[in-house]
């Protein structure tokens, strides 16, 4: 079931190795970002969090379970299917390291990779977009 963040979920999730929270504590604390959790049997499995930076135009990140199923990643994909009707947004940007296993997520949800951000030369972040006309 995916509900509206509760202060302490975030303790609860057990996040896989690309959902580090230490250095973005602060957003569970900032009432700017929306925040979603999806809770299964009183276990967290993601957190889902956004922030409008212009109008219609979104910043998100999804944190992630280390334990998350298919049967979770299709009530995600609904979810924020469902949440791009109702807002009806005009972009949704997003960044990762590049890996396989985050481009695969990134695709599913229907972000395309827009190019490489030199922000760390060593490993690159991809940028992420999701465009709505």
């Amino acid at each position: 079931m995916i509900r509206k963040f509760k202060l302490g979920d975030h303790l609860i999730l057990k996040p896989n190795e690309h959902s580090g929270i230490g250095d973005i504590l602060d957003v569970f604390f900032d009432d700017t970002f929306t925040k979603y959790s999806l809770e299964d049997e009183d276990d967290i499995k993601c957190i889902i969090c956004w922030k409008q930076h212009f109008p219609k135009h979104y910043g998100v990140f999804f944190l992630m379970s280390d334990n998350i199923s298919s049967k979770h990643a299709r009530e995600l994909k609904r979810f924020v299917d469902d949440i791009a009707e109702k807002m009806k947004p005009r972009s949704c940007i997003t960044y990762s390291f590049d890996c396989d296993t985050l481009n695969r997520w990134h695709n599913f949800f229907g972000f395309e990779k827009q190019r490489k951000s030199l922000l760390d030369k060593a490993d690159g972040f991809n940028v992420w977009l999701i465009k709505w006309d």
